[in-house]
C-alpha cells in the first residue's frame, strides 16, 4: 500500500478531531477553523507522505507559514494589509533557501529489475 492511501484516512480523522476540539473550546470559529487547520494539515501531510526534501519545502512550509498568519489574524494580531506582504517576503527568502544546498534533494526511485 502507498504512503498516501496508508496515511490519508487516520491524517483526516486527526484534523477533524483538532478542527473539533478547537472549535468547542472556541478559540477558532468554523471557518477559520477549517481555514487554518486545513493549511497545516495540508503542509503537514505534504511532508509526513513525500519526506522533506526540496519538492516539498517550499510548499510544505509556506502553507505552515500562513497557517500561522491566519491564527494571527483570527485572533487580532495580524491584519491582512500587512499580512500579504509578508507573505511574498517569506515566500522570496523560502524559495532562496530551497534553491541553496541546504535543503536535500530528493531521492529518486531505483528501478525495478
Amino acid at each position: 500500500m502507498s504512503p498516501t492511501k496508508k496515511y490519508l484516512v487516520p491524517f483526516i480523522i486527526v484534523v477533524v478531531g483538532l478542527g473539533w476540539l478547537l472549535e468547542r473550546m472556541q478559540i477558532l470559529s468554523s471557518w477559520e477553523m477549517f481555514w487554518t487547520v486545513g493549511l497545516a494539515a495540508a503542509g503537514i501531510y505534504l511532508i509526513a507522505v513525500s519526506g522533506f526534501n526540496r519538492d516539498t519545502f517550499l510548499p510544505a512550509v509556506f502553507l505552515l507559514v500562513c497557517s500561522f498568519f491566519s491564527l494571527l489574524r483570527s485572533f487580532g494580531y495580524l491584519r491582512v494589509d500587512v499580512e500579504i506582504p509578508l507573505l511574498v517576503i517569506i515566500f522570496g527568502v523560502l524559495m532562496a533557501i530551497r534553491n541553496s544546498d541546504l535543503i536535500p534533494e530528493a531521492k529518486k526511485p531505483t528501478p525495478k529489475v
